[in-house]
């Protein structure tokens, strides 16, 4: 019973306030100022990839498959609203579309190295967030992607 009820917790209200749309569709249903609010979101998303240049809108080559995507649309403590275009990687079959998985991120080792570091030198640690980071590595293979719901041309 216990478990039941914080399970009914954690889904989200009706109230339009502070819901966060689960699909770019559901923007549709929210108000006009949170609509805009969410579009932009996406709006900022898509100039981040663009100005790292990230795509270029092309004509799907003969004999090339096509990837999904979708929006992951959150709400930050402060209210502030983010938006992620995800590949849809889960299409994509093992050896065929990719060899391997791999993301250059940082090793947890590290991190605990940095904190022991810090503890055994008195140091003060803060943190920094790149938005973008992820854009920073570079593919070795030629993916098509559909263009995101909202934003095609």
């Amino acid at each position: 019973m216990l478990i039941v009820k914080l399970l009914a917790l954690a889904v989200p209200t009706s109230d339009s306030q502070h819901a966060v749309p689960t699909h770019y569709k559901d923007i549709a249903h929210l108000p006009v100022q949170q609509q805009l609010q969410w579009r932009a979101a996406c709006q900022e998303e898509l100039e981040a990839l663009q100005k790292r240049q990230v795509y270029e809108l092309v004509d799907l080559p003969l004999n090339h498959k096509v990837i999904g995507n979708r929006w992951v649309l959150n709400q930050k403590m402060d209210g502030q609203q983010w938006a992620r275009l995800m590949a849809k990687g889960y299409s994509q079959v093992k050896g065929i579309d990719y060899f391997e998985i791999s993301s250059p991120v940082i090793l947890y080792e590290s991190i605990h190295l940095m904190f022991a570091l810090a503890a055994l030198e008195n140091w003060y640690i803060t943190s920094l967030d790149v938005k973008t980071a992820f854009l920073y590595g570079k593919l070795n293979k030629e993916i098509y992607m559909k263009q995101p719901k909202g934003f095609t041309t």
